[in-house]
């Protein structure tokens, strides 16, 4: 059986937006870093925030 899957990539990515901040407790960063031991939380949050900004001076 052969099938294909088509994605649909016509969305608006405004639609995308938070209408309010998401919780600590259900951030995806946050919750990755609670994961992980003390002294690598440090490393991992510095290393995230240097990606985060190079996201933002792309842009």
């Amino acid at each position: 059986m052969n099938t294909r899957v088509i994605a649909n990539f016509n969305f608006n990515p405004e639609s995308l937006a938070l209408t309010e901040p998401v919780p600590l407790t259900l951030h995806p960063a946050e919750v990755y870093l609670n994961s992980l031991g003390e002294g690598l939380r440090r490393t991992m949050r510095e290393a995230l925030n240097v990606i985060a900004q190079l996201g933002v001076n792309i842009a």
